[in-house]
């Protein structure tokens, strides 16, 4: 318990340092919810990690119920750590964050991101290292379920280089082609000599050879 409280002291004097409205211990212990919820949080996260899950579960949701905070027990939330305000934060499960920094209201942190920058209000993070996708969000009669919308920046990339690399062999096929089909001279162009084992993106040639 020496651990989870001098964590704790950490995070009140957090407080003190970067929220100006706090004027004394006494104000951060008592009225911030982000100090409620990241204490509950540090309880849950103990307990996960030796293999509870009903416990710390029902204690992430007493907490959720009490300061607006989400904290799933598995996020992994290191020292001086200040939630402010807290009205509606959610951080995933498997999330990392790596403090000192400040995450701003309803702001949501996707499962297994890892967080090392202060986080805007109402925006949502995603990726390692985590990062901004959507600043802003909609919401329908306040309540925002559409967790499964949030975008993906690395299935995103790597789409685009799958795009890019389909458009590069269409391109060299269509100038060996074009280009090499009447040419009976060695090639100085390596680009343009035909590979030994095409891709899977190009025609098979089999037909002409028969």
């Amino acid at each position: 318990m020496s651990s989870w409280w001098s964590l704790l002291v950490s995070d009140v004097h957090c407080v003190l340092q970067r929220d100006p409205a706090a004027r004394n211990l006494l104000e951060a212990w008592t009225i911030y919810p982000g100090v409620h919820a990241i204490a509950h949080h540090r309880i849950a996260h103990a307990l996960w990690t030796r293999g509870w899950r009903y416990l710390p579960r029902w204690i992430s949701f007493v907490s959720r119920c009490v300061t607006q905070v989400d904290i799933h027990p598995g996020a992994r939330i290191g020292a001086r750590f200040f939630i402010d305000h807290g009205n509606g934060v959610v951080v995933g499960a498997g999330a990392k964050i790596l403090g000192p920094i400040r995450i701003g209201d309803r702001a949501r942190i996707a499962a297994n991101s890892v967080v090392i920058e202060p986080v805007p209000a109402g925006a949502t993070v995603v990726g390692i290292p985590g990062r901004v996708v959507a600043p802003q969000r909609s919401t329908t009669y306040g309540f925002d379920l559409d967790h499964h919308l949030i975008p993906d920046p690395v299935g995103k990339a790597i789409a685009c280089l799958l795009d890019r690399v389909a458009l590069l062999e269409r391109t060299h096929l269509a100038a060996s082609e074009t280009n090499c089909a009447t040419c009976d001279d060695a090639c100085v162009e390596p680009i343009f000599s035909r590979p030994a084992y095409p891709s899977a993106l190009q025609p098979s040639h089999s037909a002409h050879l028969e």
